[in-house]
């Protein structure tokens, strides 16, 4: 009867620990295998929550250039069809959202244009005025 409540507590403790939701966002550098700290091209020390920046900005990227790539094909076979190829409201607002999270991400890694900050207020504006 012990042992069978350590492993359950055990178990719990295990799986119910907290992970993550929106990346890393502790400060602290985090050390690779030779124990010095990776560093990022601007010589600043690749921390937690800026390896978590570059992961998401490179998916942000990649499914926006996959869902263009398959809204041209799903166009044309929609023309061949004889049908006008309409975009839904909701599949528009989550390239929003989506297009705001990749230039947001950007002006915090400090890449953003002055352009893309212009894009990203309008972007917002839109966005909470729905």
């Amino acid at each position: 009867m012990k042992f069978q409540t350590v492993f359950i507590i055990g178990l719990t403790i295990l799986f119910a620990s907290p992970s993550p939701a929106c990346g890393p966002s502790n400060g602290q550098p985090m050390s690779n295998s030779s124990g010095s700290s990776a560093q990022s091209n601007s010589g600043q020390p690749m921390t937690p929550r800026r390896q978590w920046i570059r992961k998401r900005l490179r998916h942000l990227k990649n499914k926006r250039g996959e869902e263009e790539r398959m809204q041209r094909g799903l166009d044309g076979v929609d023309l061949s069809q004889g049908h006008y190829p309409g975009r839904s409201s909701a599949y528009t607002r989550q390239r929003m959202i989506d297009r705001y999270e990749f230039l947001a991400l950007k002006a915090e890694r400090g890449r953003a244009t002055a352009s893309e900050m212009a894009e990203m207020k309008l972007l917002q504006n839109t966005l909470l005025s729905r």
